[in-house]
């Protein structure tokens, strides 16, 4: 979906449409993230 300037891919109906499993999610890369969005903000 085109947002601006910007795209947005609906991230949940890609995986499923890729036929990926759950993808998980490990509390270093959420705080490493956080931590990236802090300083680029």
């Amino acid at each position: 979906m085109r947002l601006g300037h910007r795209y947005k891919v609906p991230t949940a109906a890609l995986i499923e449409a890729l036929h990926i499993d759950r993808i998980p999610v490990y509390e270093e890369d959420v705080e490493s993230g956080a931590a990236f969005a802090e300083r680029t903000a």
